[in-house]
């Protein structure tokens, strides 16, 4: 059965992270499912703990969890047990990412948020141990889905167009490419500042080589009416 519930029907999956081929984390609503390469075990975290679905999550090692979800969830999850870390919003968390600045030797763990239906404004969020503080949003639309960063090096946030700024202490987010794709952008990630990939509605897959962007769209544009739907 679902966490929390009676219902033994599925909910669609919404995150999956994988610390190797044998530790997979996937959940689905409030859900966790863990596969160990062989089978799949579930965790489940209460309700006290979490108020909202999970969207994602990220974790330094198996004992080092953090999860965001809807109506400003943050969860840390120390190997054996789940708490809650007050957010500070009840907008929809949907992205949380970290990485090792390799300066300060700091786990940089951020997180964005909004309410993706209606403009109630955006967030975004520097986690660090049980604390959260808000980063500077301006030059940011409301509606922001995704981000992916490299220590003081580049920062970028996906959603209603792209944007990027080098330092997070620098004031504003900097649009760019307005013209790469008219179409929203839902996720983005890299492994290497040449190496950034972008996803987005109607098949938007965009790649970075750090010196240009290339839209595939010929290669993986569905049209709306190959969705069910009428232009």
């Amino acid at each position: 059965p679902i966490c929390g519930t009676s219902d033994s029907a599925p909910f669609a999956a919404s995150a999956i992270f994988s610390f190797n081929a044998n530790n997979i984390w996937i959940t689905s609503a409030g859900t966790i499912m863990k596969w160990n390469g062989v089978s799949f075990t579930k965790m489940c975290i209460s309700s006290n703990i979490l108020t909202g679905s999970i969207n994602k999550l990220w974790g330094k090692n198996i004992d080092d969890v953090y999860i965001v979800g809807n109506l400003g969830t943050i969860v840390h999850y120390n190997g054996t047990t789940f708490t809650k870390i007050e957010s500070g919003t009840t907008l929809d968390l949907y992205n949380i990412y970290g990485c090792v600045n390799y300066k300060t030797q700091e786990v940089e763990i951020l997180a964005v948020g909004c309410r993706q239906a209606i403009n109630e404004g955006n967030v975004v969020l520097k986690i660090r141990e049980n604390t959260v503080t808000q980063i500077p949003n301006n030059g940011l639309p409301w509606s922001i889905t995704s981000f992916w960063f490299s220590p003081n090096k580049q920062y970028y946030i996906v959603g209603d167009g792209m944007f990027k700024k080098q330092k997070l202490t620098d004031s504003m987010w900097l649009a760019f490419h307005s013209g790469l794709t008219t179409y929203y952008t839902e996720s983005i990630r890299g492994n290497a500042l040449n190496n950034v990939i972008v996803v987005g509605d109607y098949g938007v897959v965009l790649h970075f080589n750090g010196i240009t962007w290339h839209n595939f769209l010929n290669e993986t544009f569905y049209p709306m009416e190959d969705m069910g739907m009428s232009l």
